[in-house]
């Protein structure tokens, strides 16, 4: 499993027959872990983005708290 040039996994394949996969299985393999890398690299993607959001999110609700207008203000319509 690759991403370019970098490893980023392996696929083990297994049969019950001691031989060789001929073309057909080679090429179904190969699919398969393409499809597996694919699968993988959607999840970091999520995972990074999770992380991103969860540390984020404490500023932005700090943030949109102080923006409300306040009650005092002579309009309501003051912003901070």
């Amino acid at each position: 499993m690759r991403l370019r040039d970098q490893v980023i996994g392996v696929l083990n394949l297994f049969r019950a027959a001691r031989r060789a996969f001929d073309p057909a299985n080679v090429r179904i393999g190969q699919a398969l872990a393409d499809v597996a890398t694919i699968i993988m690299l959607h999840d970091r993607g999520t995972r990074r983005s999770d992380a991103l959001n969860e540390h984020l999110q404490p500023a932005l609700n700090s943030r949109s708290s102080s923006s409300r207008p306040r009650a005092g203000s002579p309009s309501g319509s003051v912003w901070t």
